[in-house]
């Protein structure tokens, strides 16, 4: 964000951020999945539960920084990073289930 001068350029640059974790999420998500053997297993389908429900609560978090009470600052700065902080924290998680089911 050093570049960026207005509220706008500041949310393209928060929504680029998420994007990338949101990348990251997908490579995490598409290992652990491998490691617990997939959609077939009873893992793989718990893991799968419980994805759809962070996905729920993922997409309903830092929504109060939209609200009428914060400023287009805390919509443009710090909305986006609240969001990546959730979406990193997953990331790990899964990448952790991955690492931690796969024989060295």
């Amino acid at each position: 964000m050093k570049t960026a001068q207005t509220s706008l350029d500041m949310s393209d640059c928060g929504t680029k951020w998420n994007k990338r974790a949101e990348e990251r999420l997908l490579i995490g998500w598409r290992a652990a999945m491998a490691a617990v053997g997939g959609k077939d297993s009873d893992a793989g389908n718990s893991l799968l539960d419980e994805q759809r429900a962070w996905i729920k609560f993922k997409d309903l978090s830092c929504g109060f920084y939209y609200a009428d009470d914060f400023g287009s600052m805390h919509r443009s700065i710090f909305a986006p990073q609240c969001r990546n902080n959730i979406i990193e924290i997953r990331a790990k998680q899964l990448s952790e289930i991955a690492s931690g089911l796969i024989e060295p």
